[in-house]
C-alpha cells in the first residue's frame, strides 16, 4: 500500500492515478497558480501548496490544509554523508532544524517543523 498516495483509489491500483489526472474535467481548466487566480478575484477559492502561497501578499485569507489523507504529501529527509568535510557542522544545521527555537520560523513559511521519527 502506498503511504503518500495523492487519491484513495491510488492506493488500491496505481493505474487509478493515471485516469484521474488525465480526466477530461481536470484538462480543461487554464494552467494559471490559484494564488493568482483568487487574488485577482477571478475565482473563490484555490488550492495550493502552503509554502507558494503564503508569501503572495493578497487580501485574502489562508483558512487551511487540506486533511493529510486527501492530499500527497511531500516528505523530507535530511542525513550526513559519512565523508563529509565538516560533520560537526552539518550536525549543528540538522540539531537547530530540529529545534523547537527553529519550529516558528519554519512553520511561517508554510512547511511543517520537522519531528523526529
Amino acid at each position: 500500500m502506498m503511504e503518500d498516495a495523492p487519491h484513495p483509489r491510488a492506493r488500491r491500483r496505481p493505474h487509478d492515478a493515471f485516469l484521474i489526472v488525465h480526466s477530461p474535467v481536470l484538462s480543461q481548466g487554464d494552467r494559471v497558480p490559484d494564488r493568482l487566480v483568487v487574488a485577482n478575484g477571478e475565482y473563490h477559492l484555490g488550492f495550493q501548496q502552503v509554502s507558494e502561497s503564503l508569501p503572495v501578499p493578497t487580501q485574502h485569507q489562508f483558512v487551511g490544509k487540506i486533511p493529510e489523507p486527501l492530499q500527497s504529501v511531500t516528505r523530507y529527509a535530511a542525513h550526513i554523508p559519512t565523508r563529509t568535510r565538516h560533520p560537526q557542522e552539518a550536525r549543528q544545521l540538522l540539531q537547530l532544524l530540529a529545534s523547537p527555537e527553529a519550529a516558528a520560523d519554519i512553520a511561517g513559511t508554510g512547511l511543517d517543523p520537522p519531528n523526529k521519527k
